[in-house]
């Protein structure tokens, strides 16, 4: 046509800003974003977090009501055993008569086989606590007895009382208490009923003692007198056999430092009858020693009980000189002498 060369002429390119280019990495990037955010999964969300205090105050289980006991009183528990250290020079002789116990008494507390001691050593004195004189453990021989007049007590019956528990516990006889009252043995007794008991052998001061002390208040809760825990035996031990010949020392361990108008009482009767009862013993000592004085008749062994327990003699207000049981009684021992 005209001539003109129409492939020798040079094509201009098309030059990209920078502003497009950032536009389009703009663009990727939100892009990017949305597709990484929408494949992820959802995220759940935190657990509260429990706070757990220190301490929590658990239910406490209300307890199962126990009936009340007949008796009115507390019991005292024993005292914390009263100890001595031995000194230089004391033997187990001079210590059993500052105490006023025996020998013996310290061997069987202790646990000794033999009377060797060591200075420092620490003895347990089977006593009230407290250094009495010598010749504390009182001697009987069975069958002693006086022809002095009983003293005779009022005792106002307990729930769960028989004729026979309250002769035991107050030193007398089934047959004196029945006759002082004017009863039958198959009469029946009731709670609160007042009773006549006559006590023979009676040391003077248990008189005497009842009609001028003053009691100590502290042995008394909310009105009502003290009432100690059972005694505990100590010796000869339950279904012992004993000889004739020997003197039986009959061994309990103390329940407090008693008032003056309480004292110890320590019944023992024969089993079967066949022998004569040894009058009971009235003392503040923990120990007493008796001496059978009778001898076997026909080879047949002589069968005895013993138990103690702690009476209380309030002063005469008009009616007559009160006994009370101021403890619970220990058990029942057997011994065969033989």
């Amino acid at each position: 046509m005209c001539g003109h060369d129409l492939q020798g002429g040079k094509i201009r390119r098309r030059r990209v800003s920078w502003l497009d280019a950032l536009l389009v990495i703009v663009i990727l990037a939100v892009i990017t974003i949305w597709w990484r955010s929408a494949s992820q999964p959802e995220v759940a969300a935190p657990a509260p977090v429990i706070t757990i205090p220190s301490q929590v105050d658990l239910p406490t289980a209300t307890p199962t009501a126990t009936p009340a006991p007949t008796a009115t009183a507390t019991p005292r528990p024993a005292p914390t055993p009263f100890m001595h250290q031995v000194q230089s020079g004391e033997t187990l002789l001079s210590i059993a008569g500052k105490y006023g116990v025996t020998v013996e008494d310290l061997q069987s507390a202790n646990g000794l086989s033999d009377v060797l001691i060591r200075i420092g050593e620490e003895l347990y004195i089977p006593q009230n606590g407290v250094a009495v004189e010598a010749g504390g453990t009182g001697e009987t021989t069975l069958g002693d007895g006086s022809d002095e007049e009983a003293s005779v007590f009022t005792y106002e019956v307990k729930p769960g009382d028989t004729v026979v528990s309250i002769a035991i516990r107050f030193g007398t006889t089934v047959e004196a208490i029945l006759t002082a009252n004017k009863m039958t043995p198959t009469d029946f007794i009731q709670p609160q009923q007042t009773l006549l008991v006559p006590v023979g052998d009676l040391p003077s001061e248990v008189l005497d003692l009842s009609d001028t002390i003053t009691v100590d208040p502290t042995s008394s809760t909310d009105g009502q007198q003290t009432v100690y825990a059972a005694v505990r035996l100590l010796g000869p031990a339950d279904r012992g056999e004993l000889s004739i010949d020997d003197a039986t020392l009959f061994r309990w361990l103390s329940v407090d430092i008693l008032q003056p108008n309480e004292w110890y009482v320590l019944r023992i009767w024969s089993a079967d009858g066949v022998y004569p009862d040894p009058p009971s013993v009235w003392t503040k000592a923990t120990s007493h020693r008796l001496t059978p004085g009778f001898g076997v008749e026909n080879g047949v062994p002589a069968q005895f009980r013993w138990q103690i327990s702690v009476v209380r003699v309030l002063a005469d207000q008009g009616a007559g000189r009160e006994l009370q049981a101021a403890s619970f009684p220990s058990d029942i021992r057997s011994l065969t002498w033989q």
